[in-house]
């Protein structure tokens, strides 16, 4: 079984590459082989509205036509078994690596048809992951995830969520304007939260793994 990983964070150590590797984890205790990919370290865009994908009989059609180093992430994340994304939010949406992704993932796999038919032949069940400093999922932050679990349930497969919340941003909270926040209460969370946190990242990579098998 083959299960790729995708961080959508800039940093490859923090809450959401640690959420992200839990996940991970359970499918490599499950036997699986894995394939991660920091999306900060590929140079790549977003879609850029050349219609490869749509044009009949094209040598693209149904798959993303722009080649960077994104391409083969899209590649690997549609053979896969089972697809696990995580992202933080930042100012109110998903980073711009894991947006870019999104779109050229979603875009070609989506036909200007009547029926808004899906190339994609597969269907990859999908783990999203999300972290972020508010101490619950608010409407709009709530908006985004449906959003983005609309587009995976219909062009890719199904899809569980785990989340990550009021993240442990600084090791000295002292040293930045963060004074709306208070350090010990994050510590606290990050200490005792954080760990349950992490074990429903873990039990999302089982659930992908009995999906995928």
């Amino acid at each position: 079984m083959k299960v790729v990983g995708i961080n959508g964070s800039p940093r490859k150590t923090k809450n959401t590459a640690t959420m992200l590797e839990h996940a991970l984890q359970a499918a490599r205790d499950a036997g699986a082989e894995i394939t991660r990919y920091d999306l900060v370290d590929l140079n790549y865009a977003g879609c850029v509205s050349c219609f490869g994908c749509k044009l009949l009989d094209g040598p693209s059609f149904g798959r993303c036509a722009l080649r960077d180093e994104l391409t083969p992430v899209l590649e690997d994340s549609l053979s896969a078994d089972a697809l696990v994304v995580a992202t933080p939010i930042y100012w109110h949406d998903v980073t711009s690596l894991a947006r870019a992704y999104f779109e050229r993932l979603f875009f070609a796999g989506f036909l200007y048809t009547p029926d808004s038919a899906v190339s994609y032949e597969r269907r990859v069940p999908t783990g999203l992951i999300y972290t972020m400093g508010q101490p619950q999922v608010e409407p709009h932050y709530q908006a985004i995830v449906d959003d983005n679990v609309s587009c995976f349930e219909r062009i890719i497969g199904p899809v569980k969520t785990a989340f990550a919340l009021e993240c442990y941003q600084f090791d000295d909270y002292s040293k930045y304007a963060s004074s709306r926040f208070d350090p010990a209460e994050r510590k606290r969370h990050f200490e005792e939260v954080f760990p349950k946190e992490c074990q429903s990242a873990y039990e999302l990579g089982k659930w992908l793994v009995g999906q995928g098998a």
